[in-house]
């Protein structure tokens, strides 16, 4: 019997996180980067459609490097959100503007009260 060595796991997925639920049942893993400042603007990453939110690692790294607090977050139904793509109700660009992103944003404004947000 062979086993698959277990797989360590990725940078993305160890970075601090932030819970976020939506009124209809979604919910997102906000992934940020938080600068040693609790004032630093704030920069909130959204993926383009069918991207991972992972994948956008290198960019968050380069604004924190700059001591920009970093966040990212996948769009409904892709990468770490839930429920997944066709598991759950249909939604469209309407959802995600109205529903999803006021939810992140409080959610980070939560997280970070003292800092500026861009998107």
């Amino acid at each position: 019997m062979t086993t698959s060595p277990t797989r360590p796991p990725s940078e993305y997925s160890t970075l601090e996180s932030v819970a976020v639920s939506t009124p209809d049942g979604v919910t997102f893993r906000v992934r940020v980067l938080p600068s040693a400042r609790p004032d630093a603007p704030l920069v909130l990453i959204l993926p383009a459609m069918a991207m991972k939110a992972r994948h956008y690692l290198a960019l968050a790294k380069a604004f924190h490097a700059q001591g920009l607090s970093v966040a990212v977050s996948d769009l409904r139904a892709q990468g770490e959100s839930r429920p997944a793509l066709r598991e759950g109700k249909d939604f469209g660009y309407r959802e995600m503007l109205e529903v999803d992103l006021p939810a992140i944003v409080a959610a980070l404004r939560q997280r970070f009260p003292h800092a500026p947000l861009h998107l």
